[in-house]
């Protein structure tokens, strides 16, 4: 005992002057315990006394304190003091957070007493906080009666289950425990706890009710049933239960907290606000006010303030697991994921046990593109915690992306055996069976899941899952089914997130609701941050139907509420809607860094290649590879453009780059594309339907249907359309007017000419005009006719109104170039010139056209045969020198899309050459006689197509003296960057739109505040 009693006095004496904290007291009772238990009973008498010093949490009195009690825990193990005083040593060190030795002395005391509860229950806290679940195990098993049967050893087992990750058996564990009788208080408490966590809310609501019927002021009952309501977004529900709860336990600061969480909910976010910051700054600082008041900053979208709080009271508290994961989740809202994963490193480090912080973990890996790093954290998560749902969800995601999307299935089946409304595994597993092609059993799965969470408690899952199922409806084209999901969801949309309600007003205006549209668009305005994935789908539908300035007023409104890491890109990305892709990608480069996050890279990367600069976007993009070599986005990103610039062999080397972290069926929609451009279509055929066959989708047989149309492969070509057709349904409009589409013409094309005679096939019909067009690049090894006619420095365009859009005359304008006259016609000019040049039978073809995409294909023909030089469409901008495009070429210079037909957006020719004597006078034919085929046959690609087939079988020797060049289309990436993405395609002005056609009155009058003279809802942004 001699080298006991020194340490201990110390740490006594310490005691006797101070007054700690009310958490603290554990700490005097506990060494006021182990004193009495070596006969000190007159220090004993002294620590029991309160001091009137304040603690200081800076001073060294701290440090003696422990120093004292760890001297004497070890000291106490070495000369078996007392079992009291061990206990009370314990407690002491327990209170301190000294894990390691509390656990020796626990031990100890077992040695000597097997049987102490007091022992065994503290070492088994112990043991399952620090992840001794083997151990913990172990001696549940062990303890003797009357322990074994107790609730305490129950309630150790319950948690030892939850803390390993089987939070279902941890469930169960505690509902058996409060039906046998007997159970204390806290277990309906922590029942509750994880019903929630495992997202079985309906069965927590009840559990809770149960519970405040028998202790009505039970508080912290009644603040997880605030919770509760909170998740089901039911702010209505919240306030109730608010006030009931204080009716009940008096006026507290932990209800106030939780009203105010709650009030930052709804529309009075901004006094709930206020009210955090008076109960933060009325005194010292509280841990419970200063988080409460850190996730109010989070609400709110600022980040970094939030951050900093995080911080603070990481600080003055290391052990709170829920600071360390709130500062990652902080400092990932702030776009700085180099510090959000370092958060996660630390946390991760000093928490080896919690679940919670080592998914946290594996999640900034993987938001950090630490791909291989983020898997083999997921496969130590995975041995050790091996039936936590978000470790099953994880490794679905994981299997998904790796093209796995049976093995997806199954994880996600497994988590819903559970909890089978678990949120994430409902729409993972929708993901999956999707992917797999079997999208009406997905939305049945959905479906179900919706009719049994029509339960209190439900209302968060039960809103996202109608509104994902209206999009499915949406897709399958059943649109009465997605009215009645959407008016489903609108009935709950009242505190629905604000990316819910993106959808919901994208949604609505597609289904022609524009009540529907209102609503959404009126909760998204009143929210208090809304994020760049929820406010982009509303502006974006805005600018498509409105005057351009109040599409800019309404982004300026919700940029204003969002949170300041996203405001530069969403700048950018309204600048891209309203302005076009040139004048964003200017903007870009003067308002966001070059070396900026991965974030704003990829969409520079993407606006370089929507800009038409695809040669230069490919220079970023390995850069790109270089800087995130984990994030396959920038690979795959990579791969497509050197696809479309021809530089096959660094489309393949991209390719390869990307085996085994992309999807099976994305590397083979990839590889399909790049055979087809090295010129093995039978070989792109197997690849494109290798990768329906992984995923089954529209998408995925679309392209391995055109393949097989290109390839003139007609069984094939029969069970890809039959394929695509399943994978739609039997009600979907796009089944209904496949007849009618492009490809649907097509196969009509190719049945009719597999029975017509071979003489002229080719002259009606374009897969025979393909395959003679094929040959002959074939034969000339890519050769061209070097002819004699000089072709003109002259380039042509046309838009039929006088002045174009901002956004295509300054794609337009791009094509002036020294040494080339300029010229662009209008409607108005094309007839005068139709009418001079040719007569009234070319003027009446062009009034006859249908679209104007069949004007302008049928005007450039013309003046082209007249006038020769080079015509490019409006969507087409110069990205470089014209001059070496035809630099030593004569004739007629044509680019060969990937599928075999010739494009036509950009033709160069000398004037009356005979492709183009022939193309005009076939689209002529075809318009005046008003055949009722599709644009793309009757006067674009396909007819450009049957005329050059029909010149090469006909007029080789004209052709030979005039000259002709066929090139791949990438051979234009260099000087003309084609079919940009410009604002005036998304509007009701674009030939091809077939969406609404004005912005509904309903939804105007939302936005009439930002109206000059408005002002009725200028409070929603204030």
């Amino acid at each position: 005992m001699a080298e006991l009693t020194p340490p201990l006095l110390a740490a006594a004496a310490v005691l006797e002057t101070r007054r700690l904290a009310e958490k603290d007291a554990p700490v005097r009772s506990g060494v006021a315990q182990a004193l009495n238990g070596v006969g000190l009973a007159k220090a004993r008498a002294a620590v029991a006394r309160e001091a009137d010093d304040l603690p200081d949490a800076e001073s060294d009195w701290q440090t003696r304190l422990r120093r004292g009690l760890r001297r004497a825990g070890r000291a106490a193990i070495a000369c078996g003091a007392p079992v009291k005083t061990r206990l009370g040593l314990a407690k002491a060190l327990n209170a301190l957070g000294e894990d390691r030795l509390v656990m020796r002395l626990h031990r100890s005391v077992l040695e000597v007493e097997p049987g102490n509860s007091w022992s065994r229950l503290g070492l088994l806290d112990r043991l399952i906080a620090a992840g001794g679940f083997e151990e913990a195990q172990a001696l549940i098993a062990r303890a003797p009666a009357p322990l074994s049967g107790s609730p305490e050893l129950a309630m150790r087992q319950a948690a030892l289950l939850r803390r390993s990750g089987d939070l279902t058996a941890a469930a169960a564990a505690l509902e058996g425990l409060l039906h046998s009788g007997g159970a204390p208080a806290a277990a309906r408490e922590r029942l509750a706890r994880l019903l929630i966590e495992s997202q079985r809310f309906a069965e927590a609501e009840r559990v809770l009710e149960a519970g405040l019927g028998a202790l009505p002021d039970n508080l912290p009952l009644w603040l997880l049933r605030v919770d509760l309501a909170l998740q089901a977004a039911d702010a209505a529900q919240a306030a109730r239960h608010l006030a009931r709860a204080e009716a009940a336990c008096g006026p507290c600061r932990e209800l106030k907290l939780k009203a105010c969480r709650a009030g930052l909910r709804g529309p009075d976010w901004h006094a709930a606000f206020a009210t955090l910051e008076k109960l933060r700054a009325a005194g010292a600082f509280e841990a419970d006010i200063e988080r409460e008041y850190a996730l109010g900053l989070m609400r709110l979208g600022r980040f970094r303030e939030a951050a900093a709080c995080f911080e603070t009271q990481m600080a003055r508290d290391p052990e709170a697991v829920s600071v360390h994961v709130n500062l990652v989740d902080a400092w990932a809202g702030a776009g700085e994921v180099e510090a959000a994963l370092r958060a996660a490193e630390r946390a991760a480090a000093r928490f080896p046990a919690e679940h919670k912080v080592q998914m946290r973990h594996h999640w900034a890996l993987v938001q950090a593109g630490r791909e291989e790093a983020a898997a083999q954290t997921l496969a130590r998560i995975a041995d050790r915690f091996p039936a936590l749902p978000a470790v099953r969800l994880a490794q679905a995601r994981h299997a998904l992306e790796a093209g796995r999307a049976g093995e997806s299935e199954r994880l996600c089946a497994q988590v819903l055996e559970g909890a089978p409304l678990h949120l994430n595994a409902l729409l993972g597993l929708e993901k999956a069976l999707s992917r797999q092609g079997r999208m009406q059993e997905a939305r049945t799965r959905l479906a179900a899941a919706v009719q049994t969470a029509a339960e209190p408690g439900t209302g968060g899952a039960l809103a996202v899952l109608r509104l994902r199922l209206c999009e499915l409806a949406l897709d399958a084209g059943e649109p009465e089914q997605a009215v009645a999901w959407l008016e489903g969801f609108a009935r709950s949309m009242e505190g629905a997130a604000g990316e819910a309600l993106g959808r919901a007003f994208r949604l609505a205006l597609a289904l022609d609701r524009p009540d529907l549209a209102a609503a959404a668009l009126d909760g998204l305005l009143r929210a208090p941050v809304v994020s760049r994935a929820a406010a982009g789908p509303v502006v974006r539908s805005v600018a498509a139907l409105s005057d351009p300035a109040l599409a800019g007023s309404l982004a300026q409104a919700l940029s204003a509420r969002m949170p300041a890491p996203e405001r530069k890109g969403f700048a950018t990305e309204v600048t891209t809607w309203l302005d076009g892709p040139i004048e964003a990608l200017r903007q870009s480069r003067r308002t966001m860094p070059v070396a900026g996050s991965r974030r704003d890279t990829a969409q520079r990367a993407r606006l370089l290649i929507g800009a038409g600069q695809r040669c230069l976007a490919q220079r970023y993009l390995r850069a790109c590879v270089r800087a995130w070599p984990g994030h396959a986005e920038f690979g795959v990103m990579l791969a497509e453009t050197s696809l479309r610039i021809g530089d096959l062999a660094g489309a393949r080397a991209a390719i390869q780059s990307l085996t085994g972290r992309v999807p099976q069926e994305r590397l083979h929609a990839l590889r399909a594309q790049l055979l087809l451009r090295e010129g093995d279509p039978r070989a792109a055929q197997r690849e494109a339907a290798a990768a329906a066959a992984v995923a089954p989708s529209p998408g995925a047989f679309t392209e391995a249907l055109r393949i097989a149309l290109a390839r003139g492969d007609l069984p094939a070509a029969e069970t890809f359309a039959a394929a695509w057709r399943q994978t739609l349904g039997a009600q979907s409009l796009a089944q209904a007017h496949f007849q009618s589409s492009l490809l649907g013409a097509q196969l009509n094309e190719l049945r009719i000419a597999k029975g017509h005679p071979a003489q002229e096939r080719y002259t009606t019909f374009v897969h025979p005009a393909r395959g003679v067009v094929a040959r002959w690049m074939e034969r000339r090894g890519g050769r061209p006719f070097d002819g004699e006619a000089e072709i003109p420095r002259r380039i042509w365009q046309f838009w039929d109104a006088p002045t174009p859009p901002p956004d295509v005359a300054a794609v337009m304008e791009a094509f002036r170039e020294e040494g080339f006259a300029y010229e662009r016609l209008t409607q108005a000019t094309a007839m005068e010139f139709l009418k001079a040049q040719f007569g009234p039978l070319h003027l009446r073809a062009f009034r006859l056209a249908e679209k104007g995409a069949e004007a302008a294909d049928f005007l450039r023909l013309c003046v082209l045969l007249k006038h020769g030089g080079l015509y490019a469409d409006a969507d087409d901008r110069r990205v470089g020198p014209l001059a070496p495009l035809l630099a030593g070429r004569s004739g007629c210079i044509l680019f060969r899309e990937p599928h075999g037909a010739l494009a036509n957006n950009v033709i160069i020719a000398s004037p009356g050459h005979p492709v183009l004597h022939l193309a005009v006078e076939m689209a002529m034919r075809s318009l005046l006689a008003r055949e009722r085929d599709n644009t793309w046959a009757r006067t674009g690609p396909g007819l450009l197509t049957r005329a050059t087939a029909t010149a090469l079988r006909h007029e080789r020797e004209a052709l030979r003296q005039a000259g002709l060049c066929i090139l791949p289309e990438s051979a234009l990436a260099p000087h003309i960057g084609t079919h940009l993405a410009l604002p005036y395609k998304s509007t009701s002005a674009y030939w091809n739109w077939s969406g609404a056609r004005a912005l509904p009155e309903a939804v105007r009058a939302v936005l009439d505040w930002l109206a000059p003279g408005g002002g009725q809802g200028v409070s929603r942004i204030a």
